[in-house]
């Protein structure tokens, strides 16, 4: 399973369904299961 650390302001939003989308510049192959972490701004 994999992490994906997000800004707080931000965590909720993709929790709740209202944030779709969320680009990194690193390229992953990984289609499963993801924890979301809220770390500090």
């Amino acid at each position: 399973m994999k992490v994906l650390t997000i800004i707080q302001s931000w965590d909720s939003l993709i929790t709740l369904g209202d944030k779709h989308i969320e680009t990194r510049l690193w390229r992953t192959k990984y289609r499963g299961s993801l924890l979301i972490h809220a770390g500090k701004t």
